[in-house]
């Protein structure tokens, strides 16, 4: 258990050039500024599709599922019912875009994770066969942790949700 604590810790460089862009948020207390606290406008991911391709929304969602190597993550995000997946890749010409340092934080986000991002809608060049919203995707700009889950759990959704053939 302790070793998959580990693995989830991230030490976050602050002359990151995203530093800005990524992180764990502090304890949302409701305690904050009442016209700044409904400021934010989030989107449903059940709501997206085609015809918002091209636009900036906030994202909140649980990390259904995440992969990735080296300057690369995919990450499958879900709400209730919906998933769409997020994409994070290293811009090495303007790591002011997206750094290696905010790709990483990405992949160590523990599955289950309450998360929000702001991204750009984009078109999937095919159909993602595994989330609900096959037809757009989501180009990550800013990735925010609400709720670290638990390194590991004692029950995992994508278990529970496998077919049973017997």
């Amino acid at each position: 258990m302790e070793a998959a604590a580990k693995k989830c810790e991230f030490k976050k460089d602050p002359n990151d050039p995203c530093a800005s862009k990524f992180g764990d948020l502090p304890l949302n207390r409701s305690q904050g500024d009442p016209e700044l606290r409904f400021t934010k406008k989030f989107e449903k991911i059940g709501n997206l599709d085609e015809s918002k391709a091209g636009q900036d929304v906030i994202i909140r969602g649980r990390i259904h599922n995440s992969r990735g190597t080296g300057g690369q993550s995919f990450m499958v995000l879900r709400d209730q019912y919906s998933t769409v997946q997020a994409n994070l890749f290293v811009d090495e010409k303007n790591p002011a875009n997206m750094s290696k340092g905010m790709v990483e934080y990405s992949r160590k986000l523990p599955k289950e994770s309450i998360i929000e991002v702001k991204a750009k809608v984009v078109k999937a060049e095919k159909d993602i066969v595994s989330c609900t919203q096959q037809k757009v995707e989501l180009d990550v700009k800013e990735i925010w942790c609400i709720n670290k889950s638990a390194p590991m759990l004692p029950l995992q959704i994508e278990d529970a949700s496998r077919k049973c053939e017997n």
